[in-house]
């Protein structure tokens, strides 16, 4: 029985223990008071949040252009959102005691897995996907870790996927970081970016194979720099 703060005299039973959910380390034992004979079995947390689900309500709010997909994480709701290849100005910055150089190049049409506030996940694509079975691969940018997430550096992120994107098309790259087996003939990113400048479109078959769409929706969000 859990006893209610109430004044008695207002004729209120106590709250009756119908359920109880023992949370051990490497298991969940849940406990039925409900009948005459007490009941204990073993659940999973699966179990657990479905028993749970109908109270809830789920809304995506307002989706971005060209968002592929949504879901929720335990980092938070995760956009998966689509930029069209096109040509713009990349910043790289080889020390603080000069000027940072810009390249105007074209780039791939990339992926950007974005959640609020935080530094985003990038990949480049070929076209826009249109199956889980299609192709991804690394994108041909600096301060990127091997999974796609980017390091954030002093950047402040908004909480909107466009923004994000933004942010970090805006950022000043570092030669410092992200150089792992990102271009099939082995030239370094800048080198790349060298060459790109003045062409009207990125040479595709310079891009590595990270994966595919069906990867990147069932990636743990949480093991962001492996």
């Amino acid at each position: 029985m859990f006893k209610l703060a109430i004044p008695e005299e207002l004729g209120i039973p106590d709250d009756t223990l119908m359920i109880r959910v023992d949370i051990f380390s490497e298991s969940i034992v849940l406990t039925d008071f409900c009948n005459a004979t007490v009941k204990t079995k073993m659940v999973s947390a699966h179990d657990i949040a479905n028993s749970f689900v109908k109270e809830l309500t789920f809304s995506s709010g307002f989706l971005p252009e060209n968002t592929l997909w949504w879901k929720t994480t335990k980092i938070g709701p995760v956009h998966a959102v689509y930029v069209d290849s096109q040509i713009r100005t990349i910043s790289l910055i080889k020390s603080e005691l000069k000027k940072p150089q810009r390249y105007l190049i074209p780039l791939p049409p990339l992926v950007f897995l974005c959640t609020p506030c935080r530094s985003p996940w990038v990949y480049a694509v070929k076209e826009k996907p249109q199956s889980e079975n299609d192709a991804v691969y690394k994108a041909p940018f600096y301060n990127v870790y091997s999974t796609g997430y980017t390091c954030g550096g002093s950047n402040r992120y908004p909480s909107d996927p466009q923004g994000i994107i933004e942010m970090f098309l805006n950022s000043f790259f570092s030669p410092h970081l992200g150089i792992d087996n990102r271009v099939e003939s082995g030239v370094t990113i800048e080198q790349l970016w060298k060459k790109l400048r003045g062409k009207r479109s990125f040479p595709i078959d310079e891009l590595v194979k990270h994966g595919t769409i069906k990867d990147l929706i069932n990636q743990s969000m949480e093991n962001d720099r492996a």
